[in-house]
């Protein structure tokens, strides 16, 4: 019994070792897991953070030891990768293990504010009809914006984009002007996914028709994000590139005109923006798309994680992609 408990506290020093080569930080790591007793809990604890580590890198380019550039964002879009590819008891633990050592860092005064704290978990339920949209209500959803209205124009050509192509909320703010692309003769969408990945979509012609509209009454630089408010105004400036979309609205700006946009038209609230994603893929699905073809397309590494997207009822029968194709 004791071989064993010393084999496992010495296989946490060296996995800690091994993923973390920052020394300060190493210190920080084994401090925060001296307090579970048990040395199954402190694994899990380390094999959690060392997760998070891996999606911070592949997403953002961070380390967990660069925590004071940690945002809400970036636990908002490790959540909505979690939805995706695990179990919601998996996504539970992960979520609350960095909650617990970001939470840890407060108590060190090594940062101001847990931003995991209070992070909204998704109820344990598997793609439910109510997380989805029938044709009718995106239809809605999208009219409902005034295209004469800067702000507006731009939260329609952000739904369009995330409705007919299946993108991630977090794919879709990083787009610039530089990734519309012509290619092999198509107007195309340049992706930039997790990691250094990147896939090629062929932008749909209803939304192509609304950027074509936007960008050339609200211009900005080639490298400027798509969806990004000014930090002077959104009004267009006599045909003179506008400097100031460096930075993309933000995930929880999204969410947060998805709820009050539903509220205003009366529909159900049960839904997040990754419930854009899923009304494209479940509904490529229905259309008979090629199970590959859709991988392709949602940018999935896993075919299992694309056929989640089968579990599907009646109700998304009407699909807002009906006449999307590839």
């Amino acid at each position: 019994m004791y071989s064993k408990y010393m084999g496992l506290l010495e296989g946490i020093d060296l996995r800690i070792d091994k993923e973390f080569t920052n020394e300060s930080f190493r210190q920080t790591v084994r401090s925060f897991l001296k307090q579970f007793k048990s040395l199954e809990t402190r694994y899990n604890y380390l094999l959690d953070l060392i997760a998070f580590e891996e999606y911070l890198t592949n997403s953002e380019g961070l380390k967990l030891f660069n925590y004071e550039k940690i945002t809400r964002d970036h636990i908002n879009g490790y959540r909505d990768f979690l939805v995706e590819s695990y179990a919601p008891a998996t996504l539970h633990r992960r979520i609350a293990s960095v909650t617990s050592f970001l939470g840890e860092l407060v108590e060190l005064k090594a940062i101001p504010n847990n931003p995991a704290k209070g992070i909204r978990k998704p109820v344990s339920r598997s793609l439910r009809p109510s997380n989805g949209f029938s044709n009718d209500e995106v239809k809605e959803l999208l009219e409902s914006f005034d295209e004469e209205d800067a702000r507006q124009l731009m939260w329609k050509c952000l739904y369009s984009t995330l409705f007919y192509h299946g993108l991630r909320v977090s794919e879709a703010l990083k787009l610039r002007v530089s990734d519309i692309q012509t290619v092999q003769q198509e107007t195309a969408f340049i992706v930039h996914g997790k990691g250094s990945k990147y896939r090629e979509i062929p932008i749909h012609e209803e939304t192509l028709k609304l950027l074509d509209s936007f960008l050339e009454n609200y211009p900005r630089e080639k490298d400027g994000f798509i969806f990004a408010h000014s930090n002077k105004s959104l009004q267009a400036k006599a045909g003179r590139i506008v400097r100031a979309f460096s930075k993309p609205v933000s995930r929880d700006a999204v969410h947060k005109n998805m709820k009050s946009t539903l509220l205003k038209l009366g529909m159900d609230i049960d839904r997040s923006t990754h419930s854009t994603r899923k009304t494209t893929i479940s509904a490529l699905f229905e259309q008979g798309v090629q199970d590959h073809k859709i991988q392709t397309l949602a940018g999935h590494s896993n075919p299992e994680t694309t056929l989640r997207y089968k579990v599907r009822e009646d109700r998304l029968a009407e699909s807002a992609v009906k006449s999307i194709k590839f």
